[in-house]
């Protein structure tokens, strides 16, 4: 715990310079610079007195009046893992973010996925990735980044220490330090997936850990054990996608998507096909 280096980022945060381009008066052509430089100050004033950041700190302040485009889980269920929306209800319950419209911070006109949805059930987290009109190519790969459920400034890593790092996006943020990859490949027709956490700031090595499976659509599972989840908490994570071993694609592109485990937690819905 440090609490003179956690006054001086909230001291840092108070300047009155953050607030002068947070309105429609001022516009600086960078004004997502100003809004993660504040959100930084306050992130680490929390991980100076040993405390996780708030969620809502993971997302932009500024947001253009654009409406959200996440929705939260209506309700627990447990989806058939097989590549396909097998019956209409299967994933109604579930989560959803989709991808901003073309060139939101995206490197390619046409995003690789164009939704995820997101749920879970007693035991295991569950993902579906929606492709593009194009599809998943094959070599495609995927990877969802999740933050520690607890502080955890000695292991976590940025963005730019991840597999397939791009150079242009190395100052990205997305407003988390990371904990855990969830990676996915998708050869011959097959999904396989691996799961690696870090360890002195470094990855170690995937363990075949959770399952998935690619047909019309891309559907995950993970055990949230695996995650360090024990009791209902939250999680954020963020989705990447990258073609040739290059990244091409953040979901959300800045911030996370936050999931609270808990909201849902006395609401279950059968998926029982009919």
């Amino acid at each position: 715990v440090d609490l003179d280096e956690a006054w001086n980022h909230i001291l840092a945060a108070e300047g009155s310079d953050w607030f002068w381009w947070f309105g429609i008066h001022q516009q600086s052509g960078i004004d997502h610079v100003w809004d993660l430089a504040f959100r930084r100050h306050l992130q680490e004033a929390y991980r100076c007195v040993g405390e996780r950041p708030p969620a809502e700190l993971s997302s932009p302040i500024l947001t253009d009046g654009a409406p959200a485009e996440a929705t939260p889980p209506t309700a627990r269920f447990t989806p058939v893992v097989d590549g396909r929306i097998s019956w209409p209800e299967e994933w109604s319950a579930a989560g959803s973010r989709r991808a901003p419209l073309a060139g939101a911070m995206q490197t390619s006109e046409a995003p690789v996925i164009e939704e995820v949805r997101f749920g879970r059930d007693e035991h295991n987290l569950y993902l579906l990735l929606d492709p593009g009109r194009a599809g998943f190519p094959t070599g495609t790969r995927f990877a969802v980044y999740f933050a520690a459920p607890s502080p955890a400034p000695d292991i976590a890593v940025t963005l730019s220490h991840t597999r397939f790092h791009d150079s242009t996006r190395a100052d990205q943020d997305v407003g988390f330090d990371l904990a855990y990859e969830f990676g996915v490949r998708l050869e011959d027709g097959q999904a396989r997936t691996g799961l690696a956490t870090v360890s002195g700031g470094q990855w170690g090595d995937p363990l075949p850990l959770g399952e998935a499976a690619a047909d019309e659509v891309v559907e995950l599972a993970l055990p949230l054990v695996h995650l360090g989840v024990s009791d209902p908490v939250c999680l954020d994570f963020v989705v990447a996608a990258a073609t040739d071993d290059r990244l091409v694609q953040l979901l959300p592109p800045r911030g996370s998507i936050h999931f609270d485990l808990a909201a849902s937690a006395d609401r279950r819905r059968s998926t029982d096909q009919p």
